[in-house]
């Protein structure tokens, strides 16, 4: 009989859109604690959770070794799912729940009220809106 393994890891495996800051390949795989395997579960609380077919915008820190539990910054912090409203992307949090307005007027401060669209002084940012203020706030 097999040792059990003494932890579990979750491999989840992305398309690149687009990289806001740094380069990244076409393909992005993460390596996160936890994970599931037949009827065994280990989990960390937290911990962010990719649904397939779903996009999301996540915030990465950067490799180190040895690795972190998650490379997400922030746990589920640095993990926004991305939903179609209306046409357009919109960027949500990690469960597809509109920001809350705390989120959203700190991106519209970081952006700028005036040159925003209709969707980022809403509840729901179109996702143009969000990279927007990630690239206006981030370190230079």
């Amino acid at each position: 009989m097999p040792a059990n393994p003494t932890f579990f890891e979750t491999v989840a495996t992305l398309a690149v859109d687009e990289a806001v800051v740094g380069t990244a390949s076409a393909a992005l795989t993460l390596r996160l604690a936890g994970g599931e395997i037949g009827a065994i579960r280990q989990s960390i609380d937290g911990m962010p959770e990719f649904a397939p077919g779903e996009r999301y915008v996540v915030f990465l820190d950067r490799e180190q070794d040895p690795p972190l539990v998650s490379p997400i910054t922030g746990f589920n912090q640095g993990l926004y799912r991305i939903e179609r409203s209306a046409g357009a992307d919109v960027v949500c949090d990690r469960l597809g729940r509109a920001l809350p307005e705390t989120a959203t007027a700190a991106l519209r401060a970081a952006r700028g009220a005036a040159g925003a669209t209709p969707e980022a002084r809403s509840a729901e940012p179109a996702l143009a809106d969000f990279l927007a203020a990630v690239r206006a706030v981030r370190p230079r």
